[in-house]
């Protein structure tokens, strides 16, 4: 009799995709994985036997969560980069204006 495969997740290669499926590995659980090209990435999609869809879906929370904070970190260095190139360049323009008022007043 064979055993049927429910899609279970898909996950962006290789992160977090590698993750999960190390998890399922260590996990011991049997699983099919295929790839899709994308434009812009590759798309792993994962198929476990219906016998492990309640422990895979907990695995796959974890690894969302994981992926979720990962993705905040990021954005978050790239938000303060972003406020710091602004500060530096209000600052500079600002001196600029002081500059030109002063070198105004004096001549």
């Amino acid at each position: 009799m064979s055993t049927k495969f429910v899609q279970i997740a898909t996950f962006n290669y290789p992160f977090p995709s590698e993750n999960f499926k190390t998890e399922l590995i260590n996990s011991e659980i049997e699983f099919q994985e295929y790839q899709i090209n994308e434009s812009e990435s590759v798309i792993s999609v994962f198929s476990v036997k219906k016998d492990d869809i309640k422990r895979v879906t907990f695995i796959k929370e974890k690894i969302d969560i994981e992926n979720s904070i990962s993705e905040l970190k990021h954005k978050n260095k790239l938000a303060i980069k972003l406020a710091y190139i602004a500060i530096i360049a209000i600052l500079a323009h600002t001196i600029y204006q002081v500059y030109s008022f002063i070198r105004g007043q004096l001549w």
